[in-house]
This record gives C-alpha cells, structure tokens and sequence, in this order.
C-alpha cells in the first residue's frame, strides 16, 4: 500500500509537470507545432535577445496581466495573440484583453467585471486623459494613469510584425512608400528645389511625419524589434521604413511577417510564412531553451504541485492517517525539483546569479526555504517540516506571479547592479536569510494551530524539540542576514564611497 502511494505520487507528480508541454491548452489559432514554430522566433525587448513568447508575453501581461488570453473561447498563447492584433486590428480593438482593478474605472468604462477592451477605451479616453493629468495622487487618477499607459502599448503592439495602411497589405505599403521615395528624390534631383506644388513631394512629407509620430510614440511606450539588421541592431517595422538604409535580409523579413499577417488576416495557412521566418531568422539554442522553459511554465506548475502536497499533508494530519504522507512527499520534492530547475533555468538564460530582481527574490527564499524543510524533515523523520516547507513554496510561486507587472522579469541589469560577484555574495546571502525567517515561523505556527486542535500523534510532537529546531533555524537565518548585509555595505562602498548608499541616478 504504502509502495503503491509513493508510485501514485510520482506519476500524479510527473503529470502535472509535463501535461501542459505536451497537450496543453494553447493552439486557438493554429497547429500547436506551428505555435511552437512562432513562439520560437528571435526578438529583441528592452535590449535583450529572446523569443517572440517572452517578447509578447511581456506586453499581455502588463495589459491582461496573463500571458494567455481567450479568442473565440479558445485558449491562445501570448504569440498567437500577437499575431491576431497584428492581422485583425478592428476585431482586437472590440476584444476585452485589458483589465482594471479599480472598480471607479471599471464602472467609467462599462467594464466586464475587471475586463475592458480598447473600443470602450476609446470611448471614455477624454475623461480618462483629464483624470490621469490631475495634480490628485488618488487611487483612480493611478489607474487612468495605467490605463493610458496599456492603451500606448496595445497600439504599439499593433505594428510590432507589420505596418501597412487600412486597405493595402502591409508588403504593398511596403513597395508604395520605396516608390514614393524614388520618385520624390528623383523629382528633387532634376528640379533642384522642392515645389510647393507637388504633389508626390507633398505626399512624401505627410506619410514621412506620420511614420516620424508614429515611431516617436513607439519609443515612448516601447516595442519588441523582430527584424535583424547586418550589425546587431534590430528594427521594429516602423524603423525599418524611417531606416536610409535597406540591405537583403532586413527587407526579406519585413516581407515575410508582412506576408505571415496578411495571409493569416485573410483565412489562409500561416504554415509556409511561419516556416520560411524560422529558416531566414535561425533561432540560436538559448532561444529555443528560453521558448520552451516559457512552454513548461515550471513556476505555476510547482505551484499546483506544492498546493496539492500541503493537501495531501492536511488530509494524512487530521485522519492521523501517515500512510497518506508517502502520497504528499514525492509531491512536495517534485515542485522544489521543479522549481528549482526553473530557477537554473532563468539563471542559464540570463547568465546572472539566481537573484536579480523582486521577482526572482521571491521565487528563490521561497525555493530556499522548501529546500532547509525537506532537509529537516529527512533528518528528523517529522512531517512537521515538510508540511510548512510546502505553503512558502506556493504562496511564494503565487505571491511572484501576482507582483504588479511592468518589464520583463529577466531584464537587464542597471548600471552598478551589473555585477554577477557582487550579486552572489550579497544578494543571495540576503534571501537564504529570509528563507530561514520563513520556515521558522511557518513550522512554529504549525505547531501551534496543531496543538490548540489536538491533531492526534501530531499535537504530541516534543514542544521543546519545535522550539529548539525553531531556534536553530532562527540563527541560521540570521547568519546569513549579517553576512549579506555587511558583504552589501562593503559593494555600496566600493561603489558610491560610503558604506550603505542607494544612487538614484545608477539605478
């Protein structure tokens, strides 16, 4: 019996990981191998390389706060959306991809619950514009804020694969603006002067201050760059159009994603534009790594694992039933493997220390902690541990991905940050501080509700031997804390001059 639960836990355990890579929910519109072919393809976003999966990702997430939305009632990944705004632009304007959790804004807009689209944005935008430019600091004036912010980015994100004018294919306004150029220099060149009445000169200056608008817009609010020049610049669409100069492979990829939209637009297969991208762009191998590391989603899936884990510890307490743990145990290692590979993950990705930012502080004491509990519990043989090792590990999956959402979670470093030492030996140092702090009171807190309950064998664990291992995981903790704090005083001297110093301007 006691075999059979742990044989039960480890396929329950391998299936939860692994359903959504191979049969998960994403393929709305399109073949979930050709999703994949999309997901895959480079990009570049806040001056770092990753595939369009991140790149689309980021911008959902800051507007949905997801990076999965429903079309048509389907599923689809944060690709497939991007390639949907990009071919039905009017449709997407209707769709309700933006949400709100401000419930004045909600009942401006006519909201769906939290959910508005762009049309109802459109709508209510002077009355949204005039509370956001309010000298007020309000909750709602926040949120116009926010909402103006999402707006910019959704009409970026329109252009980000293609630009081309209503009515034309984005390949043709492609051709049309190179032409007009032709003809307007050649028109220069034989006259000399400009004449106020040309008309191809005059169309000339109205489509290029357009583009020139349009694009000062887009580097105001930000747009993920799919298109690779000869150097190791990328261009967005718009660029490409301002650019002087056009060689071979910029202009073929141009081509291609505007043939990809309009082809998808008009209701035909995607298969061959999205196969003759992969081939022109060739996506390195940390591209691909980093798409299906973005496919495995190892941080929500350990979450599930971890909640189920602590489920499982529930139900083997209150029915003083232990042979219920050998079904909770090969869980809770399975979401700290889990959780852990997504940390090495990120750190291969990144080329960084597991700590970089907020969100990677929490998903590492979270990790940290588990790990100390699992330890414990194997020395000890006390469920104890391992029942409050598996709460921080979900509430700290669930607590990252809830952070409010502005970049990319593995952006790049600022200025003085940009240090993989200084990260190591201060940073890391901190969170294994934490993550002492955390167990130790999530342990004795267990102990507590469990004595005041009277949880059978449970309640009649040692009270001295919680308070002791309490106590030496308090000092733990603490170690580490003076360590990294004094290790983060002497990289402030070394930096600003003076031991403990924050400077605005560097960060």
């Amino acid at each position: 019996m006691k075999k059979t639960l742990t044989i039960c836990g480890i396929v329950a355990s391998l299936a939860i990981l692994f359903y959504g890579f191979f049969f998960g929910k994403y393929g709305a519109l399109m073949q979930r191998s050709l999703e994949r072919s999309l997901s895959e393809l480079p990009a570049v976003k806040d001056g770092r390389p990753m595939p369009l999966s991140s790149a689309s990702a980021d911008i959902l997430r800051f507007i949905n706060g997801k990076s999965s939305v429903k079309i048509d009632g389907k599923y689809a990944s944060s690709s497939e959306w991007l390639l949907y705004i990009n071919a039905f632009p009017q449709d997407a304007a209707k769709d309700k991809f933006f949400k709100t959790d401000n419930r004045e804004l909600s009942n401006l807009l006519g909201a769906d619950g939290r959910y508005y689209s762009y049309a109802d944005f459109e709508k209510k935008y002077a009355e949204i514009y005039k509370a956001a430019s309010s000298e007020e600091n309000t909750t709602f004036t926040q949120a116009c804020r926010l909402a103006l912010e999402k707006a910019g980015v959704f009409e970026n994100a329109l252009n980000s694969m293609a630009f081309y004018f209503q009515g034309e294919s984005p390949r043709k306004t492609f051709e049309d603006w190179i032409d007009l150029g032709k003809a307007a220099s050649a028109e220069l060149s034989k006259s000399g002067t400009a004449s106020q009445n040309s008309e191809t000169l005059r169309n000339m200056y109205e489509q290029l201050k357009l583009f020139k608008e349009l694009k000062e817009r887009e580097d105001f609010f930000g747009n993920p760059k799919l298109i690779p020049t000869s150097t190791e610049r990328w261009l967005t669409p718009l660029d490409l159009l301002l650019s002087p100069k056009l060689d071979g492979k910029n202009r073929e990829v141009f081509s291609q994603y505007g043939d990809l939209v309009s082809n998808f637009s008009q209701g035909k297969s995607a298969a061959e534009d999205v196969d003759s991208l992969y081939k022109t762009l060739a996506p390195s191998f940390r591209i691909k790594f980093e798409n299906a590391f973005n496919h495995l989603d190892l941080f929500y899936r350990g979450a599930i694992l971890y909640l189920a884990s602590f489920i499982v510890f529930l139900v083997a307490v209150i029915l003083d039933k232990r042979v219920f743990v050998r079904l909770a145990i090969p869980m809770l290692c399975a979401a700290f493997l889990a959780q852990g590979v997504g940390i090495v993950a990120r750190m291969f990705i990144q080329m960084r220390p597991p700590v970089t930012n907020l969100y990677s502080s929490v998903i590492f004491a979270g990790w940290a902690a588990v790990g100390l509990g699992i330890f414990l519990c194997a020395k000890y043989r006390k469920k104890l541990y391992a029942i409050a090792a598996a709460p921080i590990g979900f509430l700290s999956i669930v607590l990252a991905l809830n952070l409010p959402y502005s970049v990319d979670t593995m952006g790049m470093m600022r200025a003085v940050l940009n240090s993989n030492f200084w990260l190591s030996v201060h940073i890391v140092p901190m969170m294994l501080g934490y993550c002492g702090v955390f167990l130790a009171g999530l342990v004795a807190s267990c102990k507590l509700v469990s004595n005041a309950a009277r949880l059978g064998k449970f309640s009649r664990i040692s009270v001295l031997e919680t308070a002791n291992t309490v106590y030496a995981i308090l000092c733990f903790g603490m170690v580490f804390s003076f360590a990294g704090t004094m290790l983060g005083g002497v990289w402030a001297d070394m930096s600003w001059g003076r031991f403990w110093g924050w400077d605005p301007k560097e960060n």
